[in-house]
């Protein structure tokens, strides 16, 4: 039987400790919420929580998947305007 893993705000705790002694923060290796929201088209508001531990609201998966499409789309269009 495998071991259960940490949760999230835990390994993040370590994480934040190892970057601090290398003077470093999370935005800087791309560990930051809008980075992995925009990463994962989740909402900023979902990240924060999965990251404090707290979790999401349980969507159903067809609105789940809707809303990850619909910011998929969005950052889409994002970069094709930049670029």
């Amino acid at each position: 039987m495998s071991a259960s893993l940490p949760p999230l705000h835990e390994t993040l705790a370590r994480l934040d400790a190892h970057l601090a002694e290398q003077g470093l923060d999370r935005g800087e290796v791309l560990l930051g919420e809008g980075e992995l929201s925009r990463r994962t088209a989740l909402a900023e508001g979902e990240v924060r929580a999965l990251l404090d531990g707290t979790g999401i609201v349980d969507f159903k998966v067809d609105d789940r998947v809707r809303r990850r499409v619909r910011a998929l789309y969005g950052a889409y269009l994002d970069e094709s305007e930049e670029g």
